[in-house]
């Protein structure tokens, strides 16, 4: 409600607070949500390393969205090592989620068959 101002003024500070604890009880939406923020400093200064700390726990939990968002950060190296392996890990789960993105994603990182194998 405070990140949207729904029924109440908009506060994004507060909203990072509700967030942060619904986050820290295993709420895998709350989790996402929190990270997005901590990611873009929204309500709150930017934290990279928290905000992958809840993309994480949330992409376990089977969010699709932080899946997505999670192999982003891994093929970018944002906040992270990159890292090509634990990308496509994240982009496949989602896409196995039915996140469309990431099947597209994964898709373009897929290795093209040379044309040597293709003839074998």
């Amino acid at each position: 409600m405070f990140c949207t101002g729904q029924g109440v003024p908009k506060d994004l500070a507060q909203g990072v607070v509700w967030y942060e604890l619904a986050a820290h009880s295993g709420h895998g939406i709350a989790q996402y949500n929190l990270a997005i923020m901590l990611s873009k400093g929204q309500g709150c200064e930017p934290d990279l390393g928290k905000s992958v700390h809840f993309l994480r726990l949330a992409a376990e939990q089977g969010i699709p969205e932080a899946q997505l968002a999670l192999a982003n950060v891994y093929q970018t190296g944002q906040g992270v090592p990159r890292d090509e392996a634990l990308a496509r890990r994240w982009y496949g789960e989602a896409a196995r989620k039915g996140n469309e993105t990431a099947a597209k994603i994964l898709n373009r990182l897929a290795p093209k068959a040379s044309p040597t194998a293709e003839r074998a």
